[in-house]
């Protein structure tokens, strides 16, 4: 049986759907399409308006012929707090609590009205000993729920709440190349040029080693965003541990993708070609189904396709 994963991405300007399916023949685009949000409807990665959110959700899904209920949500990289951090080797029972405690230092809002979580736990030798290191994520509960609240309402069965990070280094392990390969020596950088702000990260080994949120839009100076990618990029290789590290790819998605100038300043500054990144470059296209045009739509659809693959973890 095939293997169907659904993800939606809730952006300030765009709302945006990829449906993937799995099967024996390769890996499939069901559907993808995007539409305009509702202007003022989400700002700051909060859905303000979660009503007006979900009426076009829904009529998003109808025009794209998805009937797929379960579907995995990205919050705005904006509302995440996210943090690599080192805690004392402990069973996997008490690491929960410890990380609850270990997000309280982050926080600038009360524990109790922040729903937190953890990845990537692997352990490490320190000058104090071995040491777990994990990402950390924390989000208000208020901002969940209305992400939660406007998919439900377009008839929507959320699976997870996934941060735009992990899903776009989720596809960056589906596509392969240095980010994926089992060598520290080979990193890949990834910037979002987003529609509010912009996410870089660092793929390395295939582990997820660098990421950052800056607050520099599409429409920001191709000056500006590049400075910000490369001290990014100083900062991560000069506190690397591994110091034969080269940074071997740059792969570029989101709404500022595009842009000759920043695409050139890239170029000019981090002395490697960048490149606008498609996802569905391995994949099959449904064209009976697919009416939108990949090619111009893809690099606005990274997000929700590293949702999608992750239904296939979940099952259909």
């Amino acid at each position: 049986m095939a293997e169907r994963g659904l993800g939606v991405e809730l952006g300030a300007a765009l709302l945006k759907v990829v449906l993937l399916e799995r099967t024996r023949d390769g890996d499939e685009v069901v559907a993808a399409a995007v539409r305009e949000t509702p202007a003022g409807a989400i700002v700051g990665g909060r859905v303000l308006q979660p009503e007006a959110v979900s009426k076009s959700l829904r009529e998003l899904l109808k025009s794209a012929q998805v009937t797929h209920k379960k579907c995995f949500l990205a919050l705005g990289k904006q509302s995440v707090i996210l943090r690599t951090v080192q805690l004392p080797v402990m069973p996997e029972r008490e690491l929960r609590e410890a990380v609850r405690w270990e997000a309280e230092k982050h926080l600038q809002f009360p524990l109790e009205e922040a729903v937190v979580d953890y990845t990537g736990v692997r352990e490490i030798k320190s000058e104090d000993g071995n040491k777990l290191e994990l990402y950390l994520a924390a989000v208000q509960k208020e901002v969940v729920h209305g992400y939660l609240e406007a998919a439900a309402a377009a008839g929507l069965n959320p699976v997870a709440v996934d941060v735009e990070t992990f899903a776009l280094f989720r596809l960056l392990l589906y596509l392969g190349g240095p980010a994926a390969e089992n060598d520290a020596r080979h990193a890949s950088l990834l910037l979002d040029a987003g529609e509010e702000a912009s996410g870089i990260l660092i793929a390395e080994g295939g582990r997820l080693v660098f990421q950052r949120v800056v607050s520099l839009s599409q429409e920001a100076d191709p000056g500006d965003l590049s400075r910000e990618v490369q001290r990014s990029v100083d900062y991560y290789f000069y506190n690397s541990r591994e110091r034969e590290s080269q940074l071997r790819q740059v792969w570029l998605v989101g709404a500022g993708s595009k842009r000759g100038p920043l695409l050139e300043r890239l170029r000019d500054d981090l002395e490697i070609e960048p490149q606008v990144l498609n996802p569905f470059m391995s994949m099959k296209i449904q064209k009976k189904s697919v009416n939108l045009e990949l090619n111009d739509a893809a690099p606005h659809l990274a997000v929700a396709c590293g949702l999608a693959l992750r239904g296939w973890r979940h099952g259909s």
